[in-house]
């Protein structure tokens, strides 16, 4: 059982089980029901990569372009690892994109092109 802030303690299975029903209802393309499970998760730990990559799944699913690339910014931040990095930034270019930052998204896709 870990204990997040002040909330009461969470199972490490329940908090997996949360991530992938999340995980499966973003897929499903329903992005409000999965930013719900994904925003209480955010308020117990702000810390985990995992809930803020699928949140800037979800928000951009939803149309959210700027909360996307604000959790996509918190991934970088938080992360040690660099895996699934392209994918990360297609959803950033994706993102910039929505938000008219056409130039910014073109480079991204550019660089990801060149390997």
């Amino acid at each position: 059982m870990t204990k997040r802030k002040s909330e009461p303690a969470l199972s490490n299975n329940s908090w997996d089980a949360l991530m992938v029903l999340a995980f499966f209802l973003i897929d499903a393309q329903r992005a409000e029901k999965a930013l719900s499970i994904l925003k209480g998760m955010h308020h117990i730990n702000d810390q985990d990569a995992q809930v803020h990559k699928l949140l800037a799944y979800g928000h951009f699913q939803n149309g959210d372009g700027a909360q996307a690339l604000f959790h996509i910014e918190q991934v970088y931040k938080l992360s040690d690892e660099k895996e699934d990095i392209d994918g990360l930034e297609i959803l950033r270019a994706r993102a910039l994109a929505s938000q008219g930052e056409l130039q910014k998204a073109q480079d991204i896709l550019e660089r990801i092109n060149k390997g």
